[in-house]
């Protein structure tokens, strides 16, 4: 984690919470990514959405997210 920028960790930091926060929703599959998106926009961690599926690739190539077909992100 201290290797990511600032803005790279808030955009895991967010999507953790998410996760938590909804860990216990057995309906839950995922977070959107137009969902996130928007939510990372609101906290000025990304300015676009490449900005933001850039890092999110990192995320997966590095293991530490997991993505389905339909754009969810789960850990």
């Amino acid at each position: 984690m201290r290797s990511l920028t600032p803005n790279a960790r808030g955009i895991f930091r967010l999507l953790a919470e998410y996760q938590l926060a909804n860990k216990d929703n057995p309906s839950y599959q995922g977070l959107s990514f137009q969902d996130f998106y928007q939510q990372c926009r609101e906290a000025f961690l990304v300015n676009s959405d490449l900005t933001l599926r850039a890092q999110l690739t990192e995320f997966k190539d590095h293991k530490l997210i997991r993505t389905k077909k339909v754009y969810l992100f789960v850990f």
